[in-house]
């Protein structure tokens, strides 16, 4: 094999090393040129939910919040007809779980997916397990 065709297998192997392991989150997406910040911050709204497997109806009253995302850090929960609730957010230090803090309790959700127009996050609460779908 000469240095040329060396050159071109070795940046393939490493190419395929590094493109197959981007994936931080459990659900994708596997590369992405936009920060997770970027992709979080933005309206929100939860499209499905489902707990401990098993697909649960969203109320009307649900299909209508609104999770607003500022970039800055900035949270607020909109219910429409009835309250809104502003916070913060955060990640974590490896930015597999987003931290909500509202009135001085924090409620930590691990992010299975966090792409550009949808986000899935998941809430462990001893034997239960509810997973939110979210699109902008």
């Amino acid at each position: 094999m000469n240095n040329l065709n060396k050159t071109l297998f070795t940046f393939a192997i490493a190419s395929t090393m590094v493109f197959s392991s981007c994936s931080k989150y459990e659900d994708g997406p596997g590369l992405s040129l936009r920060s997770a910040k970027a992709r979080l911050a933005g309206e929100w709204k939860n499209v499905k939910y489902t707990e401990n497997g098993v697909d649960q109806t969203l109320s009307s009253d649900d299909k209508d919040d609104v999770w607003k995302f500022e970039k800055g850090g900035d949270f607020e929960l909109q219910d429409p007809g009835n309250s809104t609730e502003k916070g913060t957010w955060d990640f974590n230090s490896d930015k597999d779980k987003l931290i909500l803090t509202i009135d001085g309790s924090s409620i930590s959700f691990d992010i299975l997916r966090l792409a550009n127009k949808e986000m899935v996050l998941q809430l462990v609460d001893d034997s239960d397990k509810a997973v939110y779908t979210f699109e902008q």
